[in-house]
């Protein structure tokens, strides 16, 4: 009784400091995110911008740390899903959506066409919508596969976007998961069994980065899906979901699937246990059990060891496990582990399956992580296990350099296929080792994420927030990656020469998370912007949704507006860094300054703002619990990368009377113009 007492204030006392690192993060990143210097030449809010000189840069600023958020952005979106009253999320979500979609009425569109011309009306029932891209640029990918057979099919999949198929190594992109198929992808794998090849499963629901992090308020996904023909056409494995959209059962989340090469037996990691599917028929039945919400994870390997770890939050079931036949589980975690560890991935070591490596979140110091290699058949219990975490780059210093998992939200570590001692890991950057982390691994080993100028830029070609890497069997040394920028291909992953060459293969995958668009107001171009979850806010014009988009903004791209027929154009990012970007006539840059007002704080994550519909040189913005007005911003300075004071002024009358954030607002143009409106976070409605 006394051992389960303590393992009980222990468990609860990681809890609470979880919540408190989350706090401390999240009032830290205000802090940075209020300064008025912006960052200097290839932050990530400039990279690929038109407000700086590729060479120069602007000049006379200093950098500051802004980078990617994840912690933010959950928050973020959990306070777009709770209710204000509650500050929970009603657990039947989902079914009080599906049921209002229901009440919406249906429009007949063969009629409507009708009355359009001949041409229209031949096409009209099924060019209501068209894509508009963005062609050239990928969102948050997880799930990652090569075809064993033809290394030419690539299958990614985004955690919002769908599954995609590719011929032709990427240079092209097919959607492969139907409209009522669910659209957030974490893992994908081929059945490894002889004359199997063309079977394929998907696992959907993401735990962390598309969450909304509270009980019953998951992006959920709808199960497993089966493909027996080579990935063309895709079905819902049987018992893989249960329909229910008012609760959330096991299968909803998943992390990580795996095949049995001996059998066929499929595995699935959920979020509270592994699960296994006789030969993918179903039932799924629990084989290792973990408490609700904590983390599990599974592999196995090309002769059929299966392997599993559970998060330490799962209490007496957490460890790392092996199995030869999924019914019987020998914990293997090293004697030594800190009993603190969260979400643990997994690498075998295709010339040695009997060397693994297992790479933890560290609970106990967050800015930490565990990597250990594991060896099945040494002689000794001490020779089995190595720690090698001692080695991992957590102190090349600077504001992007230090290995950063973000909560266990990016990790991933793979051994290569030809040589046992190049080890990778990602974090928000990818690593490399080359010599299996036996020693230390600082900037050297920095091969993709942020620049390795450690000044917040992004490394050529390729993005923060690693989640996958796969190599091919052609040629081990090319590698494919997946992260929150979408999809990566370099053709020498060991080029110790000069830095890894990466090249984009965001060639139609469309797979980005928009948080905000706009448009032309007076509907005389097709000039249309978008923010995106950690891509920024880019622009197009074209109506060919094959045409590449050109990056107006980098960070996450948050609110943006198109004014002065196309000439003026507002970008921002996190936190409300506020840019106006002026234009020719004939859509080229000229002039760029910061509009975000001094003296404010308490921006949002994504931070709304509006022009006034009637005069769009007028711009409210919140900030808190307060809305500021800009009379004027033609007449702030050009070329200015700091906050301005220039004819802001806080509207105090605007103050909420329970000091809730403003999160939405509109101005009126008719029957009475120039009245503003707005809401908060805790349900109220106000004019002014």
């Amino acid at each position: 009784m006394k051992t389960l007492l303590l393992k009980k204030i222990f468990n609860s006392f990681l809890l609470f400091g979880l919540l408190l690192l989350v706090a401390f993060q999240s009032n830290a990143q205000d802090l940075k995110t209020t300064h008025d210097d912006a960052p200097q030449k290839g932050h990530a809010l400039y990279k690929k911008s038109k407000i700086y000189d590729s060479k120069t840069g602007p000049t006379g600023i200093k950098p500051k740390a802004v980078g990617d958020r994840a912690m933010d952005r959950w928050n973020y979106e959990q306070n777009l899903l709770r209710d204000p009253y509650t500050n929970k999320i009603p657990e039947s979500i989902k079914l009080m959506e599906a049921k209002f979609a229901d009440k919406i009425e249906n429009r007949n569109f063969e009629s409507e066409a009708s009355n359009k011309s001949s041409e229209t009306s031949a096409r009209s029932r099924f060019s209501w919508w068209r894509n508009k891209g963005p062609y050239n640029v990928g969102g948050r990918t997880r799930a990652l596969a090569i075809d064993r057979r033809n290394e030419n099919v690539v299958f990614a999949g985004g955690v919002s976007g769908g599954l995609w198929r590719s011929y032709n190594k990427g240079k092209s992109w097919r959607k492969v998961t139907r409209k009522r198929q669910s659209p957030s992808i974490t893992s994908i794998v081929q059945d490894p069994r002889r004359g199997k090849s063309r079977i394929w499963y998907y696992a959907s629901g993401e735990r962390f980065g598309n969450s909304a992090s509270a009980g019953g308020a998951f992006y959920t996904g709808t199960g497993i899906y089966k493909s027996t023909n080579n990935g063309y056409s895709w079905r819902k494995v049987r018992n893989s979901n249960d329909d229910d959209l008012t609760a959330i059962t096991s299968l909803d989340i998943i992390n990580s699937i795996a095949i049995d090469p001996k059998n066929g037996d499929l595995y699935a990691a959920t979020f509270e246990g592994v699960f296994r599917s006789k030969k993918g028929r179903g039932p799924f039945e629990e084989v290792l059990h973990g408490a609700r919400d904590s983390q599990t994870e599974v592999m196995i390997t090309p002769e059929g060891k299966i392997y599993a770890t559970v998060s330490i939050l799962s209490g007496d079931d957490a460890g790392f496990f092996v199995s030869d036949d999924g019914d019987t589980w020998t914990s293997i975690t090293p004697p030594d582990m800190v009993p603190a560890y969260g979400r643990t991935v997994m690498g075998a070591d295709p010339s040695d399956e009997n060397r693994i490596f297992f790479f933890s979140y560290n609970l106990a110091d967050f800015s930490e992580a565990f990597l250990w290699r594991y060896q099945a058949d040494a002689d000794t219990q001490e020779e089995q296990w190595a720690d090698l975490s001692d080695n991992l780059p957590t102190s090349i210093g600077g504001p992007v350099g230090n290995l950063n998992l973000q909560g266990a939200y990016n990790m991933l570590v793979k051994v290569h296929p030809t040589n046992p001692d190049l080890v990778f890991i990602g974090g928000t950057n990818l690593y490399r080792s080359t010599t299996g982390f036996t020693t230390q691994t600082g900037a050297e080993g920095w091969i993709g994420g942020y620049a390795t100028a450690n000044n917040i830029s992004v490394y050529p070609n390729q993005h923060p927030d690693q989640h996958n890497l796969v190599f091919l069997k052609s040629d081990p040394n090319k590698a494919i990656s997946g992260n929150d920028g979408g999809v990566q291909i370099t053709e020498d992953i060991t080029d110790t020469d000069a830095a890894v060459e990466w090249t984009s293969l965001n060639n139609g995958y469309i797979t980005t998370q928009p948080y905000v668009v706009s448009f032309d107001p007076e509907g005389n171009s097709d000039d249309l912007l978008a923010g995106f979850q950690d891509n920024g806010t880019w622009f197009t014009n074209s109506k060919n949704g094959k045409e590449p988009w050109a990056e107006d903004f980098g960070g996450d791209g948050s609110y943006n507006a198109i004014a002065d027929g196309g000439r003026t154009r507002y970008v921002s990012a996190q936190r409300g860094v506020l840019y106006r970007l002026n234009f020719d006539e004939s859509g080229e840059y000229e002039t760029f300054t910061r509009v975000q007002p001094a003296g404010a704080s308490g921006f949002g994550f994504i931070a709304p703002f509006i022009l006034d519909p009637i005069n769009d040189n007028i711009m409210y913005m919140p900030a808190g619990d307060v809305i500021w007005r800009n009379n004027n911003l033609d007449e702030i300075p050009l070329f200015s990368n700091a906050s301005t004071t220039v004819n802001w002024v806080e509207q105090k009358q605007t103050a909420t009377l329970d000091e809730s954030n403003i999160t939405a607002l509109d101005v009126s143009k008719f029957p009475v113009a120039n009245t503003l409106y707005y809401g908060t976070s805790s349900g109220g409605v106000y004019k002014s």
